[in-house]
């Protein structure tokens, strides 16, 4: 079965509240990027299309805000 019909059968445990503050941590640089595939059970190398899909991605050019660990 192809990753992609996987996602398609498998429903949200989090809530959309979660996803948000999940991503904004990533954004913000309080979580690593395995560290929020691991809370979203989703794969590290669909995290850009995962946040794309939701259509939180942020637009090129803007500024994030970036935190030193």
């Amino acid at each position: 079965m192809s990753r992609e019909k996987r996602s398609k059968d498998v429903k949200p445990i989090q809530s959309e509240r979660f996803t948000n503050l999940a991503i904004r941590c990533l954004r913000k640089g309080l979580i690593s990027r395995g560290k929020f595939a691991e809370l979203l059970n989703i794969d590290r190398s669909d995290i850009d299309d995962f946040i794309e899909d939701l259509g939180l991605m942020e637009p090129e050019g803007n500024t994030i805000e970036m935190m030193a660990t």
